[in-house]
């Protein structure tokens, strides 16, 4: 079951390091905040890309990543390509602690059109090491190219820790034109890697409960105002049995009845773990697997339908609505519902709302008036209006 298990399980390169040697990496600012549920402060990488560099990037499309304990949990790598240059190869190393999370599986099912030979994988679990390699008989030219996405289990204990892009001394991460690393010093001196940090959370972090907000007569437009917009997941129940089929429920908190026109969101989930089974009865979108809005079209009269789509292979939903008729004050309720089937015989089953877009420094998950962002702005704790769920899974 654990594509990892047919590795080389070698100790790892000749002399190298129990930890890596740190690289240059891409412009990352770094804030003082407090950690949800633990009342600690703690510091996480802000990260912020410069399009007027120019500078071809390797990152994992959700920088900030947090979890419950011994849960699974999936990273995407996204390469981008600023003058699409085409790529003819790529070695990458990837870093983790070992005693924060550790590779279970990894799917490259995306580039397999561009390549002849399956990629080569290797992993030095004592080191924390992970080697990719691959050569393409036809070019990556793509501007913004997804790569892979990695599966990971977390610790059993409360943790915090980093997934980067260093390689051992001798060795270097690197996307190939030629003879010719993509990823070298930009103009401002920095490498093109951007790495994830990884927050493992205990059982009285409070992730499995529903979302809350405190109603209140503050701006609903002004960023992480108690009384303004969140998106929320409500489980129909905290706890399931293993194949049973449940529900969990995509919720739009909106106490002032802010009026907007647009509404998106952006779920993660181990495929894995979960199934998400098709429900589309009366949905705006009927096309691939759905999650399920048919019931809700009252309370949330949509006029603008974006997507509504599950995309198994890469554990993500996608959805997206808006007005066409200006702003509207839709009410606090149910937007869609999420049906599904957990796999494993015990364990959790995890969801989460991914947070900023590294290219772009907008949510993937939001709602917003003219553009203007109602639960965040751009970067400013937006996860505290982003609240995840997670269910328990009861042994048969």
């Amino acid at each position: 079951d654990n594509p990892f298990a047919t590795f080389s399980r070698s100790t790892g390169p000749q002399n190298a390091p129990a930890r890596a040697r740190p690289q240059e990496r891409s412009v990352i600012s770094r804030e003082r905040r407090s950690v949800t549920g633990r009342g600690t402060a703690g510091e996480f990488p802000k990260l912020e890309i410069s399009a007027s560099i120019h500078s071809h990037t390797l990152y994992f499309s959700d920088p900030q990543i947090s979890v419950q304990a011994e849960s699974q949990f999936s990273t995407s790598l996204v390469f981008f390509n600023a003058d699409s240059t085409p790529v003819d190869r790529m070695e990458l190393w990837i870093h983790y602690e070992p005693d924060v999370v550790e590779p279970v599986w990894v799917d490259t099912a995306g580039l397999d059109f561009f390549m002849t030979k399956p990629i080569e994988r290797e992993v030095w679990p004592e080191a924390g090491y992970v080697r990719l390699r691959a050569k393409f008989s036809t070019p990556l030219v793509r501007s913004y190219q997804a790569l892979m996405t990695l599966g990971w289990k977390a610790s059993d204990k409360p943790a915090r820790g980093v997934i980067g892009l260093d390689a051992p001394p001798g060795e270097a991460t690197g996307v190939y034109a030629g003879s010719t690393n993509l990823l070298k010093l930009s103009r401002i001196g920095n490498a093109g890697v951007v790495e994830a940090s990884v927050t493992i959370l205990g059982e009285s972090d409070p992730l499995e409960s529903g979302p809350a907000f405190v109603a209140t007569n503050e701006d609903p437009y002004r960023p992480g105002s108690a009384g303004g917009v969140h998106l929320g997941m409500v489980a129909r129940s905290a706890r399931v049995k293993a194949g049973e089929v449940s529900t969990l429920d995509i919720v739009l908190l909106n106490p002032n009845a802010a009026a907007f026109d647009q509404l998106k969101f952006r779920i993660r989930y181990d495929p894995e773990a979960v199934d998400i089974l098709d429900a589309d009865e009366n949905n705006y979108i009927t096309k691939g697997v759905n999650i399920y809005d048919g019931g809700f079209h009252e309370t949330m009269p949509f006029e603008y339908h974006v997507v509504n789509e599950v995309y198994p292979s890469q554990g993500a939903i996608e959805y997206e609505v808006g007005s066409l008729q200006g702003l509207k004050p839709y009410p606090s309720g149910t937007v869609a519902r999420i049906v599904f089937r957990p796999r494993h015989n015990a364990g959790s089953a995890f969801f989460w709302f991914e947070g900023m877009d590294p290219l772009t420094a907008r949510l993937r998950s939001d709602v917003r008036a003219r553009g203007r962002s109602l639960i965040g702005d751009g970067g400013d704790r937006p996860q505290d209006s982003l609240h995840h769920a997670r269910v328990r899974v009861s042994p048969l």
